[in-house]
């Protein structure tokens, strides 16, 4: 059974048609969009309810997968636009891809160069909805944003398939820029929390797996490339982000390819921080109960993905670079404190007196793979109150110089006392 006729309506043109029995097309000429307009009178930004969800009344039938972002160019986007179902379908993307190209965005055929698809669906027959579910998942799988448009999403809009996606009705199309820009906007909402000043730029996201089949058997739902996707958008307007994850290895479907095409993954992105953890069949779960791989196959995955970890030094570049940092703890070794820096790096910093809890101006002096190492040159309660570290207590100097110091006064010492003892 499709949407339209789960949905018990009459007829498909019933979904045109607000309470009043007035027609979109009447509705489109009746409502102007005002593109300048972010916010509903009641400081609500259309497209959203007071949770962030849903829109009120005024535009019921809309759901924005998104936030709002204060430097999204329209330029710098492109746009692609399928149609399926009858002529006022057709007319409805016609008239969305002007509002669109007249507010910067530009229109491409070109669905692989697009940032953003929106999908325009108008079905009552199955055929059709399962052409609409295919270009709905291929989008997934490109990891391109989507905003789903028309007769299905509006029918059925708790249904799984679309499920966390922007989608907007056939009364609503006149609000299609603001619903495009916050999808968009959506990709780079965590960004401008984490350039906050008052926020580590730090991103744990589990991965669990470079592989679609792997992550499909896992029920999970999202692609690899919407996972990369979510890395460059970061990466990008996040410079120097701490972007975490987490990988299992030896899901019971997991083939050599599979396990391959997550290696690749790491392999690109070079994770500073990689949680690896070996496949553990979780009673009364649906793996539980799949054929297990061998266990030598396993260890050689995680062997393999360690080393992988283990092959570059995120942090060989640091020598000398200056930073401010929050001293919170004591190290493992309680020989230093531990500090984090902006993006959550480790920086371990000598035992300072009235150093912990404070803010540090550091010196990164050596580095090994998980933390650097750094000279304290100030500290204080806040930032802006970093103080000179009293000369007694600073670490000016590495500690092979300063063994090597040690010796040599050790030594000069010696050569004048028996210089002392021969004159």
């Amino acid at each position: 059974m499709s949407p339209v006729e789960a949905s018990g309506l009459d007829d498909i043109e019933d979904l045109g048609k607000n309470a009043e029995g007035t027609s979109r097309l009447q509705n489109r000429i009746r409502i102007r969009p005002n593109l300048n307009q972010k916010r509903l009178s009641n400081g609500t930004k259309a497209g959203s309810n007071a949770e962030g969800s849903t829109c009120d009344k005024d535009c019921e039938g809309s759901e924005v997968n998104g936030a709002e972002s204060n430097d999204l160019r329209p330029n710098d986007y492109k746009v692609y636009l399928k149609t399926w179902g009858c002529s006022h379908n057709s007319s409805d993307s016609e008239y969305m891809a002007g509002l669109l190209n007249a507010h910067g965005f530009e229109i491409t055929a070109e669905k692989k160069d697009a940032d953003v698809w929106v999908l325009n669906s108008c079905t009552v027959k199955n055929p059709a909805e399962d052409h609409f579910k295919n270009e709905l998942e291929a989008g997934r799988k490109s990891g391109k944003s989507l905003v789903l448009a028309g007769c299905v999403p509006q029918a059925a809009p708790k249904d799984p398939f679309i499920k966390g996606l922007s989608i907007i009705g056939v009364q609503q199309i006149d609000r299609i820029v603001e619903v495009v820009e916050e999808t968009l906007q959506g990709n780079t909402a965590i960004a401008e929390i984490l350039n906050h000043p008052q926020v580590f730029a730090f991103l744990h996201i589990p991965v669990q797996a470079g592989s679609d089949q792997v992550l499909v058997d896992m029920k999970r739902e999202y692609s690899s490339a919407e996972f990369q996707r979510v890395v460059d958008v970061i990466s990008e307007k996040v410079p120097g982000v701490t972007i975490a994850t987490d990988i299992i290895c030896g899901f019971p479907t997991e083939s050599a390819k599979d396990f391959e095409d997550t290696m690749e993954l790491c392999r690109k992105n070079k994770f500073k921080a990689l949680y690896i953890n070996q496949f553990y069949a979780r009673k009364g779960t649906p793996a539980a109960n799949m054929p297990r791989i061998d266990t030598r196959d396993v260890k050689k995955r995680t062997k393999a993905l360690t080393d992988l970890f283990n092959s570059y030094l995120p942090y060989e570049k640091r020598i000398g670079q200056f930073y401010d940092v929050l001293v919170t703890e004591i190290s493992h070794d309680k020989l230093h404190y531990v500090s984090h820096n902006k993006y959550y790096e480790q920086i371990l910093v000598p035992q300072i007196e009235g150093i912990m809890g404070q803010w540090a101006r550091v010196k990164i002096i050596s580095f090994c793979k998980h933390s650097m190492t750094g000279e304290v040159l100030s500290f204080g309660p806040t930032k802006k109150s970093l103080v000179p570290t009293p000369w007694y207590q600073k670490q000016f100097i590495s500690k092979d110089t300063s063994k090597f110091l040690i010796i040599f006064f050790v030594a000069t010492l010696v050569f004048l006392k028996l210089l002392t003892i021969f004159t």
